[in-house]
């Protein structure tokens, strides 16, 4: 008896965090489905020569969330896009019954996808890259998507070497150095340097989705109806409400400024370049021109290291 009442208290914990995630991918992914639907609807009204709502508008729609997801293709894989496939044809459908199947597929697969590739840019960046192996990046391979995650840990180690590589020969380009060992001192002690770096862009892009405001949730709604904007017409935009108020505020009589410039230092860094004077940022006496960004912090959500 106790083992059959321990048996069913975990399958109601079981049942009920399904239904709390559900229920989490639901909130935004049930708002951007209204969305989407008003915007086909005031495109209708307003645009001059509307597109019509239908299996061709569906998969320049599917192509286009996708892309704005994913645009280097190394998040994604072929076997995720198999499946997304399936609503190819039938997103036309899902606007018009308000319907958010296919969305919270893609915020599901999505959020798994950034967690992995986060911890695989750790793993990659542990060791220093070894550029005397013989090794190919394609066009092909770059342009496409990686079949399985051990092809997506691939193409992330290949991008993140070829990038560090390409700030190398940059660097060569521009030192003066004749002798060889010492050139090669520099190089070694510079590949440290821009290995960090790129791990931290690569950690900063997938940061700026999962810790903005709303999460990833939110991010994949946000996209899911400007794609949609998008295919309309290339000049019709969807502004979500933390877009549409800084947008507001640049045009109102109210700037909200904090008073200060940046500029990126030679390290990928960001410095303070200058305070304005009256500013909040040069009032409240701790900021000074050539401080560095150490962390930034949305209210109630965790800090992100961009050091």
């Amino acid at each position: 008896m106790p083992q059959h009442c321990s048996r069913l208290t975990k399958l109601s914990a079981i049942f009920i965090l399904l239904f709390y995630a559900d229920a989490i991918f639901s909130q935004p992914a049930n708002s951007a489905a209204t969305d989407a639907f008003i915007i086909t609807r005031m495109v209708d009204k307003f645009h001059v020569q509307p597109r019509t709502l239908n299996d061709s508008l569906s998969a320049d729609f599917f192509n286009q969330f996708l892309e704005q997801l994913d645009e280097d293709h190394i998040y994604f894989n072929k076997e995720d896009v198999n499946q997304f496939s399936a609503y190819k044809l039938q997103l036309d459908d899902e606007i018009k019954q308000k319907k958010n199947d296919f969305l919270k597929l893609v915020i599901s697969v999505y959020s798994k996808r950034l967690q992995q590739a986060d911890t695989m840019i750790d793993n990659i960046a542990q060791k220093h890259f070894n550029y005397l192996l013989p090794e190919k990046f394609t066009v092909a391979e770059d342009s496409s998507y990686p079949a399985d995650i051990a092809s997506m840990h691939n193409k992330l180690y290949k991008k993140m070497k070829l990038d560090v590589l390409n700030d190398l020969l940059e660097l060569n380009d521009n030192i003066s150095q004749k002798n060889t060992a010492r050139l090669k001192q520099i190089l070694d002690s510079a590949q440290t340097v821009f290995q960090k770096k790129t791990e931290s862009v690569y950690k900063r892009n997938i940061a700026r989705i999962t810790q903005a405001p709303g999460g990833v949730e939110q991010f994949v709604a946000n996209e899911y109806c400007k794609a949609l904007a998008v295919c309309f017409d290339p000049h019709t935009e969807f502004f979500p409400l933390t877009e549409e108020e800084n947008f507001e505020s640049e045009l109102g009589n109210q700037r909200f400024r904090f008073g200060f410039a940046i500029k990126e230092d030679d390290a990928g860094g960001v410095l303070i370049n200058g305070l304005e004077p009256g500013s909040p940022a040069f009032k409240c006496g701790v900021l000074n021109k050539g401080d560095k960004f150490q962390t930034l912090q949305w209210e109630g959500q965790s800090a992100i290291d961009v050091s």
